[in-house]
């Protein structure tokens, strides 16, 4: 399992469980593809019945991430804020539009607070 996998594995049911993350999840787009190097397999997140899921990576994805997996896998347990990444080069939107990233992202700080 990579990092993003086990990173997002434990992130995902606290964002489901979170009523400020359930505004977000319902805006997100449906599929978000990661297309990381360094991770295990491609992945993406789905918005499935208003609840954030993992799945394997499909072709028909509004945004595509890509970029570092180790970089996005700090992103996603917040030892590291996106903005920071994509100044850097080392996570982009390769399809789609960065607000939307920028959108994941506040999703995913909502998984630390209570």
């Amino acid at each position: 399992m990579g990092k993003v996998m086990a990173a997002l594995g434990e992130v995902i049911p606290k964002l489901n469980a979170n009523p400020k993350a359930q505004e977000i999840i319902q805006v997100l787009p449906p599929l978000i593809a990661l297309e990381l190097d360094g991770e295990d397999a491609g992945l993406s997140l789905r918005v499935v019945d208003g609840a954030l899921a993992l799945s394997k990576a499909a072709p028909d994805a509004e945004i595509v991430i890509s970029g570092d997996a180790a970089e996005f896998a700090r992103v996603v347990t917040r030892e590291r804020d996106i903005t920071h990444a994509v100044a850097e080069g080392k996570v982009w939107v390769s399809q789609g539009k960065l607000s939307k990233m920028i959108l994941l992202d506040r999703l995913l700080n909502l998984a630390r607070k209570r």
